[in-house]
């Protein structure tokens, strides 16, 4: 039997994640790893960062949620320049002292976000150019996994959770996701043909008759994309070579 392999992930955000705390085992079953998770529940979470950066070193992946119509941002202009640029330098600092990921969930604001909120999120964003840092534009889940229902008043207002149970059910599938796309071990694709890759079957459609659908367009570039990347792409069908 193989031994399972030990990974850390430590988990932050800046508003309550105590929902999605209940579906960390599930990363364990998932991944087939076993995985350390340590959530960190706070509204200031650059602070913790900052003050901790020895012991999160100990972790191979930190997976970040902010919502940025939390952020506080008081002060003179050149106080607030200082707070983005000291933010930047500990993500960037943190990012480099990884052996794994930083992946940054950038999540639903309920409010419009002032101008200075707006400057720190628009360079979080770019942080995307370094290497190991993985940005989660708030559009990319929203676009995969349809929820009408993101915000709860009430349980922001009682218990300070802004999210429904399906967003933090969104925002746990995300991060799982996310981590098994990068530590993926498979390198093998097998996918079928007729009615996969296209629809009709080549052997008694005539040419005519066999259609590409937008779909079927971006599953044959998925596959492209794959097969450069150095996975087996395994075409399973009945039909001839020719």
């Amino acid at each position: 039997m193989n031994k399972m392999i030990l990974t850390k992930i430590i988990v932050g955000a800046n508003f309550t994640i105590e929902p999605m705390v209940q579906f960390f085992p599930l990363l364990n079953k998932i991944t087939g790893a076993h995985i350390q998770t340590k959530p960190i529940l706070t509204d200031s979470i650059f602070q913790y960062l900052a003050e901790n950066q020895h012991q999160i070193k100990q972790y191979q992946t930190i997976a970040l949620f902010f919502k940025f119509d939390r952020l506080q941002l008081k002060g003179k202009t050149t106080q607030v320049k200082n707070s983005i640029a000291l933010y930047k330098k500990i993500l960037t600092s943190i990012s480099n002292n990884l052996t794994g990921d930083l992946f940054i969930f950038i999540c639903p604001s309920s409010k419009k976000l002032t101008a200075r909120q707006q400057t720190i999120k628009d360079w979080v964003i770019k942080l995307q150019k370094q290497v190991n840092i993985v940005i989660f534009d708030e559009k990319n889940f929203l676009n995969l996994y349809k929820c009408e229902d993101v915000f709860s008043k009430y349980s922001e207002k009682t218990a300070q959770i802004p999210y429904t149970k399906k967003f933090y059910n969104i925002l746990s599938i995300c991060l799982t996701r996310a981590y098994c796309a990068l530590h993926n071990t498979h390198k093998v694709i097998a996918v079928d043909c007729d009615n996969t890759l296209w629809t009709g079957i080549c052997g008694e459609d005539t040419l005519e008759n066999i259609k590409i659908s937008s779909a079927q367009k971006s599953l044959q570039n998925f596959l492209c994309k794959k097969s450069d990347e150095g996975f087996l792409i395994c075409l399973c069908s009945n039909n001839n070579e020719e």
